[in-house]
């Protein structure tokens, strides 16, 4: 990762599917040279990783094969854009062009696509589903490449289904709390929750004719995303 070479956000806060992601990359040349290209690319992908203990070819004194403990990853690309930012559009090109000692600055754009998951990682980080922003440099034959890399933590809406109403009533299993009926009502100020915003939901209990206290109230709310043919659920 070099030093010299940055890439930058214009927005720094949780994106969500659909969005616009603008950004800079940033190239400080301290004397003129040539260079193939500068590109830009935003990936995502999930990654997994885990242990499997194998045999392996030594044995124990005993004459039995030895077995180890193995890691293994591996990852499934959601998507990948690529851009040229200046030079050769075409990626496998050889050909070099000239460009002067400069602090140089090259704005970049995409489109996040509409049915990806959201960001997320296990306890233990085995299984990550990730979004990145790489800048490369592609320099003269025998020079290493520059890189860079940037982050992007992308969240799904909360969206609550316009067919239900916005509103839930107790169950027979919360009236056990008490000897009479016990009512509980909800409402979610919003169908729809954008990024960032917070969600308000209004609690009504009526307890006027029960003999026993109610000493806790817990609320979750859940969002179902379906990416292919899979179906997960996030606890919001």
């Amino acid at each position: 990762m070099s030093k010299n070479l940055r890439v930058e956000l214009i927005r720094k806060d949780i994106l969500a599917p659909g969005d616009v992601i603008n950004g800079f990359v940033y190239y400080k040349i301290f004397k003129n040279t040539q260079l193939r290209a500068v590109r830009t690319q935003f990936k995502g992908y999930e990654h997994s990783s885990w242990s499997e203990t194998l045999p392996t070819n030594s044995t124990n004194a005993d004459s039995k094969t030895r077995t180890g403990k193995f890691y293994q990853s591996k990852d499934r690309k959601l998507f990948k854009y690529d851009i040229t930012l200046w030079g050769n559009a075409n990626e496998g090109s050889k050909d070099k062009h000239p460009i002067k000692a400069d602090d140089h600055r090259w704005e970049f754009s995409f489109v996040i696509p509409s049915d990806i998951p959201s960001s997320c990682t296990n306890k233990n980080g085995r299984v990550r589903i990730v979004y990145r922003l790489k800048a490369k440099v592609e320099k003269t034959f025998g020079s290493f490449d520059s890189k860079a890399f940037q982050f992007v933590h992308i969240a799904q809406r909360f969206v609550v289904d316009p067919s239900t109403p916005l509103f839930w009533l107790s169950s027979e299993k919360f009236c056990l709390l008490s000897d009479e009926v016990v009512r509980l009502e909800g409402c979610v100020s919003s169908y729809v929750v954008q990024c960032g915003e917070s969600v308000r939901i209004d609690i009504i209990i009526s307890n006027a004719g029960s003999m026993r206290s109610i000493y806790g109230l817990k609320i979750k709310l859940k969002q179902n995303w379906e990416y292919g043919k899979e179906k997960e659920k996030i606890t919001v």
